[in-house]
């Protein structure tokens, strides 16, 4: 069965460091509202290069996560090789601080691996140690500076593949991965329990997204929304929603110009918009986009100051406003 979801249809809320700080009308929808006095402007903070706020190497296909007034990044590649060092940023003070753990062993080096926060812990999962993909799991708890590997339950439910690129998102007390690169391109959608530690594969109705890597997923309200990447053809730039109450896919039909298609951008929800920032066509990018989830409609955000075009970077919403860091 084929869905596809039109306007008003989804019935509501279902080494430098660059920090971003920006609706547009269709037709018969109503005037445009009032500009947020927060968005549309980009500033660029120092980073210092030694010094107890020395910044992180600059580095691609990290993650970062935001916790409390603090965004964190882990992992990457830095030119030379793969890393597996922790920073947080403090986004108040705008100052740097290298996190080293109080006790536990870390997750070894890799990129392309995800990192979401659910409860006082950052999860880490998959990536690509620079020989082989991996599957393995971590937490990193932000009270304790503790690292761990995650005990799952094999015997209720497989993990997914060992793979690189994938997409993930948390909702509720569930972390779910979407597709990645395993070998072959995957459209494959897993669901990771944190109360009762077991993976289990979801199935979904509807019209399923195509088999990709390097896209991106957020959350809104009941929704999980799945943007760009490369099927390994081509780049991508169709949106995806997920209805976590019915267990269903649906393709987006929504107004505007979309962003092109890209793979390797950044995906971030701020009210009831998605935006999109940078990423890779074949060409690095700096464009920056804003999905109105209640109009459905695309939006081109033209900031006061412009930003260097980057790829693999990585983004995070905290302490309202957005944040980008990497991949110069």
């Amino acid at each position: 069965m084929d869905l596809e979801v039109a306007v008003g249809s989804l019935g509501g809320p279902r080494p430098d460091f660059t920090q971003r700080g920006g609706d547009l009308d269709i037709g018969g929808m109503g005037p445009e509202p009032p500009a947020d006095p927060d968005m549309g402007l980009f500033v660029t903070v120092p980073a210092p290069e030694d010094g107890p706020h020395q910044a992180p190497r600059q580095r691609s296909l990290h993650v970062t996560v935001v916790y409390e007034d603090k965004l964190y990044v882990f992992g990457g590649y830095d030119g030379f090789g793969r890393v597996n060092d922790l920073y947080e940023f403090h986004l108040r003070d705008q100052i740097w601080r290298e996190t080293p753990a109080t006790n536990g062993i870390p997750p070894s080096p890799r990129d392309r691996h995800i990192g979401v926060v659910h409860g006082s812990c950052m999860y880490v999962f998959g990536g690509y140690d620079g020989s082989n993909r991996i599957n393995d799991f971590h937490e990193y708890n932000f009270t304790t500076h503790t690292w761990d590997s995650v005990t799952v339950d094999v015997i209720s439910g497989a993990p997914p593949s060992p793979r690189h690129s994938h997409a993930a998102a948390v909702y509720r007390d569930s972390l779910y991965v979407f597709g990645g690169y395993d070998g072959s391109y995957r459209s494959d959608f897993h669901e990771f329990n944190f109360l009762t530690a077991k993976w289990e594969q979801v199935t979904a109705a509807g019209r399923v997204p195509r088999a990709r890597y390097r896209a991106t997923c957020t959350v809104h309200g009941d929704s999980l929304y799945l943007f760009g990447g490369h099927d390994g053809t081509r780049h991508l730039n169709d949106v995806y929603v997920f209805d976590f109450r019915e267990s269903l896919w649906c393709s987006l039909v929504v107004n505007g110009e979309a962003p092109v298609p890209r793979d390797s951008h950044i995906s971030v929800i701020h009210k009831d918009s998605m935006y999109v920032f940078g990423g890779s066509t074949g060409a690095a990018m700096n464009d920056f986009h804003e999905l109105n989830l209640k109009r459905c409609c695309w939006r081109q955000i033209f900031p006061e100051k412009d930003t260097r075009r980057r790829a693999g970077a990585a983004g995070a919403i905290g302490v309202a406003a957005g944040a980008a860091f990497g991949a110069a």
